[in-house]
């Protein structure tokens, strides 16, 4: 229904999510990003979110492969804006 993803870390099993219905959150019911940017990213605060992006806890860690519908993403390292604390 393309409002499904799912996460996993260093081989834990992975934790499925789904956004909320297109009732609630306006016209949009895909995530259709075709030749746009990506941004996979932190945030500085907690506080800078809006409050419907129901953070609860924020992630220590390195994302190290992003893949999209079996679509590895290749060139994070050299297309990253910004980097804390990584060796390449």
């Amino acid at each position: 229904n393309g409002r499904v993803g799912e996460v996993s870390v260093d081989g834990h099993t992975p934790v499925t999510g789904e956004a909320s219905s297109i009732e609630l959150m306006g016209s949009a019911s895909i995530l259709n990003i075709d030749d746009r940017p990506l941004f996979v990213g932190g945030f500085r605060q907690k506080e800078d979110l809006p409050a419907r992006a129901g953070v609860k806890n924020g992630f220590t860690g390195a994302i190290q492969r992003i893949i999209i519908n079996g679509r590895t993403i290749d060139g994070l390292m050299s297309s990253a804006v910004t980097m804390r604390n990584i060796s390449t």
